[in-house]
């Protein structure tokens, strides 16, 4: 008899031995789940800021978008409005590599990619950009061209929807 209740014992106390083990093992799975989070957010937002920097760091060394980013600022004739021109097929093809960063950077907004603090570093341009009477002019002109060519995109689309929004 005392075997028997010694057995019966030793099986109880096993078994409250496999509930803790069982619990344990829960609670250091979910502390392992829950650091698997912050580190994977904490990479996103390393991610996320060596992306910004890397913007950032073309916008204040990338020549083009200085120089096109000047001539706006300053006023200087780059674009005849009349004949739908450019005063040299450079200056185009400049003005449309800057816009096309813009436009990214737009779009990076558009979907989340780039939160309204770090679109900050980016709104003093664009507002030069939407305020300049010929790029406005310019930007016009390409989606009219766009939409009687039907195609089914208009270039610069991000940027062409963002200066819509801040009217």
């Amino acid at each position: 008899m005392w075997l028997c209740c010694s057995l019966d014992m030793s099986r109880r106390h096993h078994g409250k031995i496999v509930q803790w083990i069982e619990i344990i093992s829960k609670v250091l799975g979910s502390i392992a789940i829950i650091l698997a989070w912050f580190q994977w957010k904490e990479t996103n937002r390393l991610k996320r800021a060596d992306h910004l920097q890397q913007l950032g760091v073309l916008l204040l060394e990338n020549k083009e978008i200085q120089e096109v980013l000047h001539i706006l600022i300053v006023g200087s004739t780059w674009y005849d409005a009349k004949t739908w021109s450019f005063v040299s097929d450079e200056m185009e093809q400049k003005v449309d590599r800057f816009l096309a960063y813009y436009s990214y950077v737009c779009y990076l907004r558009d979907n989340g990619l780039l939160g309204e603090k770090e679109f900050l570093i980016f709104k003093y341009d664009l507002a030069v950009i939407g305020s300049n009477p010929d790029m406005q002019t310019y930007l016009k002109h390409l989606q009219e061209n766009a939409e009687n060519s039907k195609l089914s995109e208009i270039p610069f689309q991000p940027i062409l929807k963002y200066l819509s929004l801040q009217k």
